[in-house]
């Protein structure tokens, strides 16, 4: 059936009295159009539909505790915004075909000290230049952006070599984000602990393919193996057997990643990186969230997002690192009172004592 929305009485998506049509709250088999009305609906929740079509003048907001499934179409004439905070993000996931564009606000940390974010574009088709032009808070230092590009090439040493930033000068000929590329960004440190960045685009409704990684460690022995990527998509996607038995990035991509590191590197809060691989309980990955993956071959080899990865399940990205608790032992080196390391022994049935790809993680 046809469900149109009025909002006579409240902005609440999930209250009957906001529908015209049989004052019923849509569901997976109706198609739903939003007009431009008295109060503009907002999604506080998981809701499924089949087709979702958007006038002129029209907006809806998905707010940070909510999500969509459209299983059909989306057209949007209007203006539809997705929201996140630094613990809970928003997921739209279309199954068809999709016409115009969203505003996926996507939190990101701010500059100070270990608090830069892996990111990536959770749209499609956005400009590098338009995305620091239309972002005000985006951090910006003696004319370099707070939005850098990842390399594992040459004789890298440090961690900071690795990135080079965009300049006023260079960010006109960025072109676009590159769908499945992650980036290092921040926002200014005056909104600490950061705020929202503005990503305007399409919704990317196919597999995402052909993702260049390589290893160049014979020029940069530190560094070389590691390659920068992201969830293109405004949902969360699976990252690994427990959030899904098949549709889940490990599982797709472990044969083309190095055998001793096949696992999901994502940067913390405290400036290191924490790993997970297929011993943990579901692990989803946030829309635009970006992680090192590992690869072992010099001549280069790819890796994919497929559209059947992607989920509404999740609540969290890397940096807020919301782990559930496993069966562990933490073994620290310690120099005096100083950390120098630290390494995890899980525990799990059927493994073996040789390499489990997958289960077993070198050290990032």
């Amino acid at each position: 059936s046809v469900k149109t929305w009025n909002g006579l009485t409240s902005s609440d998506w999930s209250s009957v009295s906001n529908w015209a049509t049989d004052n019923s709250v849509p569901d997976a088999d109706d198609i739903v159009y939003i007009r431009n009305a008295i109060r503009n609906p907002e999604i506080s929740a998981n809701e499924e539909i089949e087709d979702l079509v958007l006038k002129s003048g029209a907006e809806l907001d998905v707010l940070f505790d909510g999500s969509i499934i459209v299983n059909g179409d989306f057209t949007n004439s209007g203006v539809v915004t997705l929201n996140s905070q630094s613990d809970q993000f928003s997921s739209i996931v279309v199954d068809g075909t999709s016409t115009g564009e969203i505003v996926y606000k996507r939190f990101v940390a701010d500059e100070g000290a270990d608090e830069w974010d892996l990111i990536g574009s959770p749209v499609e088709g956005l400009s590098i230049d338009d995305f620091v032009t239309s972002n005000t808070n985006l951090a910006d230092h003696n004319s370099q952006h707070g939005i850098g590009v990842f390399s594992n090439d040459g004789n890298i040493d440090t961690a900071a070599a690795m990135y080079t930033n965009y300049t006023t000068s260079s960010v006109s000929d960025a072109g676009d984000f590159v769908s499945g590329q992650g980036y290092s960004m921040a926002t200014d440190e005056n909104f600490s602990p950061g705020t929202t960045l503005d990503f305007t685009g399409s919704v990317l409704t196919t597999d995402v393919s052909e993702i260049g990684i390589d290893d160049n460690s014979s020029g940069a022995p530190v560094f070389g193996k590691w390659n920068l990527v992201a969830n293109p998509f405004p949902s969360y996607i699976n990252a690994n057997t427990n959030a899904n038995t098949n549709d889940n990035f490990l599982s797709v991509n472990e044969a083309n990643l190095h055998s001793a590191f096949a696992y999901i590197y994502g940067y913390n809060e405290n400036g290191s990186f924490d790993v997970y691989n297929q011993f943990d309980s579901a692990v989803y990955i946030a829309p635009g969230q970006g992680f090192f993956v590992a690869s072992d071959d010099s001549s280069g080899n790819t890796i994919s997002f497929t559209k059947d990865m992607r989920t509404v399940s999740g609540s969290d990205d890397f940096i807020a690192g919301d782990l559930e608790e496993k069966l562990e032992i933490i073994l620290k080196l310690l120099h005096g009172v100083e950390e120098i390391e630290e390494t995890t022994l899980c525990f799990e049935s059927g493994l073996s004592l040789g390499l489990d790809i997958g289960y077993d993680a070198g050290n990032f």
